[in-house]
């Protein structure tokens, strides 16, 4: 028998065990983990004033942007923590927007002592697709790496930003 486009088999769904396959260990073992922090940020972002949380954020730059450099290794942990945070926001049951996602990133850049900067901005333009005048977005970036939330700085006009030095020191790259 011959196969024609209408007579292909389907492939059975695969299972969660399946699709983790080949994942690696460092983000295996971080998945359980982040998904209690996204969580766990959604929740506390519901009933924390923002004044309480800046803090923790890192050292306020306002509207000057500072890309902390990298080492190789800091390097390779950071693009696994990004693999991590956007398997976690995958596998949630719920929606989990930017901000509590960029809180993760953060808390687990601060763990490992990798210098990150912590953003927050406005789209240049009204959202398209839901109508809205502006769209806010959090987004964090560790060196070259977007950890969170995508390479922001094309799309949003900047409002503020924190600096996590990450025990780093001093250097770090201007950008415009």
């Amino acid at each position: 028998m011959t196969r024609t486009p209408h007579t292909t088999r389907r492939r059975p769904p695969r299972s969660l065990l399946q699709r983790l396959r080949g994942v690696p260990l460092f983000v295996l073992l971080w998945l359980p983990p982040t998904l209690v922090m996204l969580s766990a940020w959604k929740l506390l972002l519901k009933a924390v004033p923002f004044r309480r949380l800046a803090p923790l954020l890192g050292e306020p730059l306002g509207q000057a942007a500072w890309l902390p450099l990298l080492s190789a290794a800091q390097q390779r942990r950071a693009q696994r923590i990004r693999r991590v945070i956007a398997l976690g926001v995958r596998l949630t049951p719920w929606e989990v927007n930017c901000f509590p996602q960029a809180l993760v990133a953060r808390t687990l850049l601060g763990l490992y002592r990798i210098p990150y900067l912590f953003c927050f901005g406005m789209s240049r333009s009204p959202a398209p697709s839901t109508g809205e005048p502006f769209a806010a977005h959090a987004w964090v970036e560790a060196g070259p790496t977007a950890v969170s939330g995508g390479r922001g700085f094309y799309r949003y006009a900047l409002l503020a930003c924190y600096l996590g030095r990450g025990g780093a020191g001093p250097s770090a790259t201007p950008k415009g």
